[in-house]
């Protein structure tokens, strides 16, 4: 019982720690992007890390139920 009540904690916290990632990442992206250009190579670059972000994101809710 207390493993499963660890391993749902541990989940939580993981994430709760990539929401704050992910959306650092999309205001860091956007920040970029506005100041140069969407298409700019180090925009394109911080989309694909925030996509990776948010499917380990989907992941982990899915693997604690909230999905």
């Amino acid at each position: 019982m207390l493993k499963n009540i660890w391993r749902r904690l541990k989940i939580d916290l993981n994430a709760k720690d990539l929401l704050v990632k992910i959306e650092d990442n999309r205001r860091k992206m956007v920040e970029l992007g506005l100041s140069s250009s969407f298409l700019d190579e180090r925009v394109v670059k911080m989309s694909y890390e925030l996509d990776k972000l948010l499917n380990k994101y989907d992941e982990v809710a899915y693997r604690n139920g909230k999905r």
